[in-house]
């Protein structure tokens, strides 16, 4: 599947004007996956006249300024400003630990707050990106947006041998009270990103993200207010639900489509 257009840029209102120039403030975007269950590299899709890559870098670029944007190997990049590129891993705590030890060779200020968005959600917010950069910079280790799940939430019995079990394919009950969906973008305290990263790599862990080791050490990790309607796109349907999204002229979204409306 080719769903991929050309390089937008896009013109974004950070929350903080001051944030892009601060020092302390650095950004990754993750562009790096293969997109296997996309059928083709999704981050090159064109979604409300922009790639998903262009909107996430925009995103990223308003609130810390250009950022490391993390693609496939041997992909080369044709759009707006970046401060480096890094080759993606096989997976994605590699691709993170890439991104970042690339953000420590470029600024060699020391960056000390990390804004991460991954392109897959193109229906982020600047107020969402400078909400988890703010709760770190006020003393988390890492922030999340996040959102409470309307749904009924079941736990599914899993044999780890890989062996048949009696309880295997059983449901337990979870409720759905205190439980809450986690999205990008996120933010990280620099230091605990790096820790983080070093423990699960020596451990080959399998982790889908890196706030489970943050967690687990102790830190604070702390959740802003996420959006229902920052959909995650996996699959090509995915591309069609975001532009009936982006149709619908919800507020929040508005500046998207005025951002990529000022480029044309």
């Amino acid at each position: 599947m080719d769903r991929s257009g050309r390089a937008v840029s896009l013109d974004v209102a950070a929350p903080d004007p001051g944030w892009a120039a601060d020092p302390r403030i650095g950004g990754i975007v993750l562009a790096a996956g293969s997109g296997r269950r996309f059928g083709g590299r999704k981050q090159f899709a064109v979604v409300g006249g922009a790639r998903l890559v262009d909107r996430a870098l925009a995103l990223v670029t308003a609130v810390a300024g250009p950022p490391v944007l993390a693609l496939p190997p041997g992909v080369p990049w044709d759009g707006a400003e970046v401060a480096a590129v890094a080759a993606g891993g096989a997976g994605r705590l590699d691709t993170m630990a890439a991104a970042v030890a690339c953000l420590d060779a470029t600024f060699d200020h020391g960056v000390e707050v990390v804004l991460v968005h991954d392109c897959a959600r193109p229906l982020a917010t600047p107020a969402a990106c400078g909400a988890v950069v703010r709760a770190v910079l006020d003393g988390g280790d890492a922030a999340l947006c996040v959102w409470p799940t309307p749904d009924t939430i079941k736990a599914v019995d899993v044999d780890p041998t890989g062996r048949s079990s009696e309880r295997a394919g059983r449901l337990r009950h979870h409720g759905r009270d205190g439980l809450v969906v986690a999205q990008s973008p996120m933010a990280y305290r620099v230091d605990s990103l790096r820790e983080a990263l070093v423990e699960l790599g020596g451990a080959g862990a399998t982790a889908v993200e890196e706030t489970i080791v943050i967690e687990s050490r102790g830190g604070a990790v702390l959740g802003v207010p996420g959006d229902p309607w920052s959909h995650h796109v996996v699959e090509p349907r995915d591309i069609e639900i975001v532009e009936a999204i982006l149709a619908a002229d919800l507020p929040d979204h508005r500046w998207w489509r005025d951002s990529v409306s000022a480029t044309h």
